[in-house]
């Protein structure tokens, strides 16, 4: 019942922003299990996706359904198909070909360069987790309704501060 609200709350929410999200320039679209949605979500999403598109000022994102383990088994399902197929031979699967078979996928989004994690929780919980391979993680006790402009900022600080070195 929970999940039921809170899938129609986003459609009822994109329904009724559709106009100004496109007038706004924002691209948005999602990653996950679409097909674990209800038909209704699955139907808006699809329809919100192709509208925005083309847009360029801001890019959001919604994960729902998503786990980063089943990004990454469903990735390597779709290697290993196309491997069966002939499409690919298995020495050719490399990081980059990977990649392309994630959610996120290469044109899709930048690997993020800051994680901040809010609650006071030391994890990342499944979250992105091929795409944080490099990125420099920042652990607050804050909730994230509690967490202010203030909050944020101190993250930046945080960042700006480390000296990254991409793994050499």
């Amino acid at each position: 019942e929970a999940n039921e609200l809170l899938f129609r709350q986003l459609q009822t929410y994109l329904d009724d922003n559709l106009d100004n999200i496109k007038r706004k320039g924002i691209k948005l679209w999602m990653i996950g299990e679409k097909s674990a949605l209800p038909e209704y979500l699955q139907a808006t999403i699809k329809n919100v996706e192709e509208v925005t598109k083309n847009n360029t000022k801001l890019e959001l994102m919604f994960a729902l359904c998503y786990g980063g383990t089943r990004e990454i088994a469903q990735a390597t399902r779709s290697l290993c198909e196309k491997v069966k197929e002939g499409a690919i031979d298995p020495e050719e699967i490399d990081e980059e070909l990977m990649e392309k078979e994630l959610w996120t996928g290469p044109s899709r989004a930048p690997n993020p360069d800051l994680l901040i994690r809010t609650g006071g929780r030391i994890r990342v919980s499944n979250y992105l987790i091929w795409q944080l391979n490099q990125t420099e993680l920042y652990f607050c006790k804050t909730y994230a309704p509690d967490f202010k402009e203030a909050d944020f900022i101190e993250a930046l600080r945080s960042y700006q501060q480390r000296v990254r070195t991409f793994g050499e």
